[in-house]
């Protein structure tokens, strides 16, 4: 039976989820950051003796976990259709045996960090001013095609549950990353990007080593997923560790516009 989850939950949820709580910090940082009555999430768990699967929606993500590979499907369709939701998250496995008409599968290497293993000079890298949000997030956008808004990029920052770190050149941000997720033991890094008049300068290995000595120095491990091969060259020089897969089914953009 599927329930909408309360704060009495959160213990038997917390001792599931944390059987893989890197593969699981989506979940646990925003129940952690969010509680049971926000607006911005709604957690449900199937629940039949035991958990037999997790579902998270957090503005249009929805986040699955079931190590049983117990899902309803028609649940996680009428959760789409009611919150227009355009990403589907979890272990590949379970993405696998879902199929929604206009959504992609993507699969990607999970990888975590708890210690440094070089120096780098992050001169010229600074933490994110508030003021600069809307920059930012336009150059990502158009960097990973993507429709990030800025209500739910301040939610997380006001929560403390973000930081972002940008290189800015003639005042002008061309590279960046940010952590996102955040909870007291985990962070995830994400949109790690250099404009491409920019690149191989290592900006974004500035600002990703940045970010991460910061995370480390408040007791986190710090995790991503990744699909490009010059990419995990630049985070295992920096120290992380590959532990699994990650998936996603994202809703193709001409299906979004023709909703």
């Amino acid at each position: 039976m599927i329930k909408k989850c309360t704060e009495g939950d959160r213990s038997i949820l917390n001792k599931y989820l944390y059987q893989r709580k890197e593969l699981n910090l989506f979940i646990i940082s925003d129940i952690e950051n969010f509680g049971f009555d926000s607006e911005e999430l709604e957690i449900y768990m199937d629940y039949d003796e035991s958990i037999q699967a997790i579902y998270l929606k957090f503005f249009t993500n929805l986040c699955l976990v079931s190590y049983e590979k117990k899902i309803d499907l028609d649940f996680i369709k009428d959760m789409i259709k009611k919150y227009d939701l355009t990403d589907v998250r979890g272990e590949p496995d379970l993405l696998k045996l879902i199929e929604l008409k206009g959504f992609k599968f993507y699969k990607y290497y999970f990888a975590s960090l708890n210690k440094l293993s070089i120096d780098v000079d992050t001169c010229g890298v600074s933490e994110l001013d508030l003021s600069d949000i809307k920059e930012y997030l336009d150059k990502t956008n158009l960097v990973f095609n993507s429709n990030t808004k800025y209500e739910s990029t301040k939610a997380e920052l006001d929560k403390k549950s973000k930081h972002i770190f940008v290189y800015k050149k003639n005042n002008e941000i061309v590279s960046g990353v940010s952590s996102s997720a955040e909870s007291k033991e985990l962070a995830m890094l994400v949109g790690v990007f250099t404009l491409e008049n920019y690149r191989r300068k290592n900006y974004a290995l500035k600002c990703v080593y940045a970010i991460c000595e910061k995370l480390i120095n408040e007791g986190k491990t710090v995790c991503l997923f990744y699909d490009n091969p010059n990419a995990a060259k630049m985070y295992e020089k920096i120290g992380f560790k590959f532990i699994g897969y990650y998936a996603a089914l994202k809703l193709k953009k001409t299906d979004a516009i023709n909703k």
